[in-house]
């Protein structure tokens, strides 16, 4: 189904798991966004987020307006701060070298800085 992130019509502890890859970028409440992820989540339940970083960027961004220069987004997410938004949840990282070998990662163009966070409800 299709819904609005920040006002999901679902009850509190419902779903297991959440995909939530290269879509809080687009969000302007992206930590309501994250709130109600947490919410549906059942206890155990796990988020698979994932945001694309502006690597020398010291901190996150916020734009004014979607930036059509890089895809409409609404914000730049640095790697410097973009965990402390994922605070609520039990955060495990994994980059592109845990699953795969070098010459995986070269074929695909993958770099370490990809990293994806399993965010556990707590």
């Amino acid at each position: 189904f299709s819904a609005d992130l920040c006002h999901l019509p679902l009850k509190d502890a419902c779903i297991d798991g959440v995909f939530c890859l290269h879509v809080l970028e687009h969000i302007l409440d992206d930590k309501g966004a994250l709130g109600e992820v947490y919410r549906v989540l059942k206890p155990g339940g796990t988020a698979v987020i994932m945001v694309p970083f502006m690597m020398d960027w010291l901190a996150t961004v916020e734009f004014d307006a979607p930036d059509p220069d890089i895809f409409d987004h609404v914000r730049g997410y640095s790697p410097m701060d973009f965990q402390a938004r994922l605070d609520s949840f039990e955060i495990k990282e994994i980059r592109p070298s845990a699953y795969l070998s070098k010459e995986a990662r070269s074929l695909y163009r993958l770099k370490d800085d990809q990293v994806i966070f399993l965010c556990a409800r707590r």
